[in-house]
């Protein structure tokens, strides 16, 4: 069956009309998710100065493993992967991927930092590990607001996939009940 193009005009139409959802109640704006992103980067940045005092080389002299060296340099690139993944997000904070690559960024970075804390309180200072710990406790309000974020993304991503399925259907519905034209006039055949 071939469609006429005011029909599939029409279709369109009616996607872009009723396609666009209204911003969901709660759903963070997108200048305060800029604005979380700016203080989650200025609070990781925090840690530059703390990480410059780890020294795990000396700490192989007292027992630790060498995989501790490797470590500080994996917490450092890490560090610079979340500041860089915040920015990219405060640049386009709709985006899904974006947010939930600033997201993984914040757990690997943590995770290697709690394991990089944890010798470095065995082995150097347990006041300098007192000292990321007081700099974790702010990490842990940034990683709930990212992840609500997420949450509110995925809500919008599935209300938005929702009404273009109900419009795809719906205009599907309208095209099928169309009347095929008549093949030697041209002209639409009444039923």
């Amino acid at each position: 069956m071939r469609l006429s193009n005011a029909a599939t005009l029409l279709c369109f139409a009616c996607i872009a009309l009723h396609g666009q959802p209204a911003q969901p109640v709660g759903v963070t704006a997108e200048w305060d998710v800029r604005a979380q992103m700016a203080r989650l980067a200025a609070d990781v940045k925090r840690l530059d100065p703390l990480l410059k005092q780890v020294n795990p080389s000396q700490w192989l002299e007292k027992g630790a493993s060498q995989t501790y060296v490797k470590q500080l340099q994996s917490a450092q690139t890490s560090v610079q992967s979340l500041i860089a993944a915040t920015s990219l997000l405060a640049d386009q904070p709709e985006k899904l991927p974006v947010a939930l690559d600033a997201f993984f960024q914040m757990e690997r970075m943590e995770l290697l930092l709690n394991s990089l804390r944890d010798g470095l309180r065995k082995y150097q200072s347990g006041a300098l590990a007192d000292d990321f710990n007081r700099v974790f406790a702010t990490n842990g309000v940034h990683r709930d607001r990212l992840r609500e974020h997420i949450k509110d993304l995925v809500a919008i991503r599935e209300q938005e996939f929702q009404i273009a399925n109900e419009e795809a259907q719906r205009c599907r519905g309208f095209l099928t009940r169309q009347v095929p034209p008549d093949r030697k006039s041209g002209r639409t055949q009444s039923r």
